[in-house]
């Protein structure tokens, strides 16, 4: 899933932390946000990744996720039987 936008793009001083709970790049002051970091725990959590890069045509923020098409495990595979 891609998710992109034609703002102002995230800084690539920015990319690492952007991810972590309670970062923000907001004023002092401003609620710190969770959105991403719970986002990618979520997307860690069934085995798949997130990232963000500068999207070329739109020339914003572009957040990729990718998840394996099946996480279920040979435990799960021997319920379902």
């Amino acid at each position: 899933m891609t998710v992109t936008d034609n703002g102002n793009g995230v800084p690539t001083s920015l990319r690492e932390k952007i991810f972590e709970q309670f970062y923000t790049a907001k004023a002092a002051g401003k609620v710190a946000d969770l959105g991403l970091a719970l986002s990618a725990k979520i997307v860690q959590e069934h085995e798949g990744n997130m990232r963000d890069t500068e999207d070329k045509q739109l020339g914003g923020a572009r957040f990729e996720v990718c998840l394996p098409l099946s996480t279920f495990s040979s435990a799960n595979d021997d319920q379902a039987a």
